[in-house]
């Protein structure tokens, strides 16, 4: 859970991940108290997915490389966007709109959690984590 976070704002989330050979689908939430309202998947085919949708696949990344993901998720207007950047062992980038559903959620922004879930198996590496905000 994050402290302090302004539920109207500008929020800088960054990591630096690696993902090995074999490795399962790895993913990074962005969640209220409860409910998850974005969430990237870096896919078995070495892309990025947004929020389980095929047609919101973007990028490229190297399996046993360090890469950095960059997101910077945006509340302050009518519609809450996130900007997805890719770098160093992975390239790409994307600029999305939540989808209608998790507009709400995203103004009740809590937590990021960086998961592997069931029926992925391998594992894969995080460090490097920041979050920063802006009111």
């Amino acid at each position: 859970m994050l402290t302090n976070v302004v539920n109207n704002g500008v929020c800088h989330f960054s990591a630096a991940v690696v993902m090995p050979s074999g490795s399962g689908v790895a993913s990074i939430s962005f969640e209220t108290a409860q409910q998850e309202f974005l969430h990237l998947d870096f896919t078995a085919n070495n892309t990025v997915r947004i929020d389980d949708n095929p047609n919101i696949e973007f990028g490229s990344l190297a399996r046993d490389q360090v890469f950095l993901v960059q997101v910077t998720l945006d509340t302050t207007g009518p519609q809450s966007n996130a900007r997805v950047v890719l770098s160093g062992g992975a390239s790409g980038s994307r600029d999305y709109t939540l989808m209608a559903p998790s507009q709400p959620l995203s103004h009740q922004f809590a937590a990021i959690r960086i998961w592997q879930g069931f029926p992925h198996t391998g594992r894969f590496f995080s460090t490097e984590i920041g979050v920063s905000q802006e009111p």
